[in-house]
This record gives structure tokens, sequence and C-alpha cells, in this order.
């Protein structure tokens, strides 16, 4: 009966960390996207000389 308590207890405290890990990639995720949008609307070779100096630095 403990050994049952524990191993749920430990279930769950590993979904509430992945589904916040999740939320905060999706977050991220949604967040570089808006910004890539924003720069891919900008001239092509800004964008080109932007993401050149990205990899630079």
């Amino acid at each position: 009966m403990r050994r049952k308590k524990k191993n749920y207890y430990r279930e769950s405290v590993g979904g509430t960390v992945t589904k916040s890990y999740a939320f905060f990639a999706g977050m991220v995720v949604s967040a570089s996207g808006k910004y890539y949008n924003k720069e891919r609307k900008k001239e092509k070779g800004e964008v080109r000389w932007t993401m050149k100096r990205n990899m630079l630095y």
C-alpha cells in the first residue's frame, strides 16, 4: 500500500513538471515565431544579415 502511494505521488509530480515545461516551451516557440515573422517582413537582405549576425555572436 505504501509503495503504491509513493509511485502515484511521483507520477503526479512528474506530470505537473512536464506540463509546466511543455507550456514554457510552447510560449518560447510562439514568441520566436512572432519575432521571425516580424523580421521576415523586412527586406530579404536585412534578414539575411541579421541571421548572419546571430550566428556570429
